[in-house]
């Protein structure tokens, strides 16, 4: 961390499941040393049956999303995130 550091310009990433349903699961900047998430990205986006998840994670964090993966072809399956294709993407209705 302190190499990329070094260079002034770096971000940091947390990288969630988009499959798991627990409130809370991303840090508040303490628990990754040196590392506070400037945005999340989501994997397995195809998978899972519901948003509201994810959502909330946005919404506590106060990060936008960068990534999202909606297959298991990396680096195919991933994305930059753009609201429009997240919608398309998302659950089934």
């Amino acid at each position: 961390m302190e190499f990329l550091q070094a260079g002034g310009q770096s971000e940091c990433h947390l990288v969630l499941s988009a499959t798991t349903k627990s409130v809370g699961h991303a840090p508040d900047g303490g628990l990754y040393e040196g590392c506070k998430p400037d945005y999340l990205a989501f994997t397995k986006i195809d998978e899972t049956t519901t948003f509201g998840p994810l959502l909330n994670e946005l919404v506590r964090t106060k990060k936008g999303v960068s990534y999202y993966s909606d297959g298991q072809r990396i680096p195919d399956d991933l994305h930059l995130a753009a609201r429009e294709q997240i919608v398309r993407t998302g659950p089934e209705r």
